[in-house]
């Protein structure tokens, strides 16, 4: 819109712009022509000079126009990106609170999932595996490793990032092109795809699963997890999901893989605790 209107008009602003700086120049140099102030040959030579620097100054107008409608359309445009992720986020700020009203109401708000980790430390079984899927730097593994320092925390990672497009994160996001991380003496890392470690540390640690931190963020990784462990998830099992809730396109990755689980094993989960996008409960 703002374009065609420019567009539109660039050629009036130059006629206009040739026609007030030559009509003024014109009058005078006739006058003086007129007057005898001025030989004839020399005011055509003086008027050439005129329609130069008539065109000069158009050419200058239109340059400033040309910047103001660059400036005007960029301020146009991130108006409306910035209108476009608000509503966004609004829209899954009110999903995610309906989702919350309806299936959450006796669970307590807490901002930070550490804090909540704290709350439950004591709580988890003292037999089983405390395992973490996406590791990526390694803060939030080293926090449960300090939590139950006595313990060993597998942490699954592939290290090359995410393997398709996420919700606001391409596919290749998060790559550390294979590095782990530096993690606590009481944590081991399995550096691989999940479909890939998984049966591997399954055939060699037997016995459920006693804390599972779900930090997948995509839909097929948080499947194929649940997947591998439903048979090792029990009555008692903590289970931490990272982004379950609270951005756009919550329902379809996380939450979705979670809820597909909950119904195909026939478990009951008991929401205790969440944050902006974070939820911890129990399977009962």
């Amino acid at each position: 819109m703002a374009s065609a209107l420019v567009a539109k008009h660039f050629p009036k602003i130059i006629r206009t712009s040739l026609l007030n700086f030559a009509r003024k120049s014109y009058k005078r140099l006739v006058r003086e022509a007129v007057d005898g102030r001025d030989p004839r040959w020399d005011v055509v030579r003086r008027i050439s000079t005129v329609a130069a620097e008539a065109w000069m100054s158009a050419q200058r107008d239109l340059e400033e126009t040309s910047d103001f409608s660059a400036r005007y359309l960029k301020e146009v445009t991130n108006r409306r990106w910035y209108a476009l992720m608000d509503e966004r986020h609004r829209r899954a700020a009110q999903s995610t609170y309906d989702f919350i009203d309806e299936n959450m109401r006796s669970a307590m708000y807490l901002p930070t999932k550490t804090a909540a980790w704290r709350k439950v430390a004591a709580s988890i079984p003292a037999d089983g595996h405390i395992l973490q899927f996406g590791v990526y730097k390694g803060g939030s593994i080293n926090a449960l490793a300090d939590l139950w320092p006595s313990r060993r925390i597998d942490g699954f990672d592939s290290f090359q990032g995410l393997p398709e497009n996420w919700s606001y994160s391409a596919a290749g996001s998060f790559d550390l092109r294979g590095s782990m991380p530096k993690v606590r003496d009481n944590v081991t890392l399995h550096a691989g795809w999940f479909e890939d470690t998984l049966p591997i540390w399954g055939s060699e640690n037997p016995g459920n699963v006693a804390f599972l931190d779900l930090d997948c963020d995509l839909y097929s990784s948080t499947r194929v997890v649940l997947s591998h462990l439903r048979p090792r998830i029990q009555s008692g099992t903590w289970i931490h999901i990272d982004e379950m809730i609270g951005y756009y396109g919550w329902q379809d990755h996380e939450f979705k893989a979670f809820q597909e689980f909950l119904s195909e094993a026939g478990h009951r989960f008991e929401y205790l605790y969440y944050g902006s996008t974070y939820v911890l409960g129990r399977i009962r």
